[in-house]
């Protein structure tokens, strides 16, 4: 389980309701026990500039709501995280 720790969100501009928004995330930065994404929002007639950025900061739990280490105890899925940072900074 991945509950949320953190939230940051800064808005550039207005949405409106007839408005159609695109919506992008990606693994910021990655440890063990947490986790970051990072958001960005953009107008789909103008995807040049985010209309509000963010980002979301998680635990990872177990069903106990005590933090685990994901790396020892699931590393194939913290393999595939880690594998979705290194994509995200060689975009960058």
């Amino acid at each position: 389980m991945t509950p949320l720790v953190e939230l940051n969100s800064k808005y550039y501009s207005p949405a409106y309701y007839d408005d159609n928004l695109i919506v992008t995330a990606r693994v910021n930065k990655l440890s063990p026990a947490r986790v970051v994404f990072y958001y960005e929002v953009f107008n789909e007639n103008n995807l040049n500039k985010p209309i509000n950025t963010g980002y979301t900061v998680h635990a990872i739990v177990n069903k106990e709501m005590r933090p685990i280490n994901t790396k020892k105890l699931f590393p194939e899925i913290y393999e595939a995280m880690e594998k979705m940072l290194e994509v995200d900074s060689k975009e960058m």
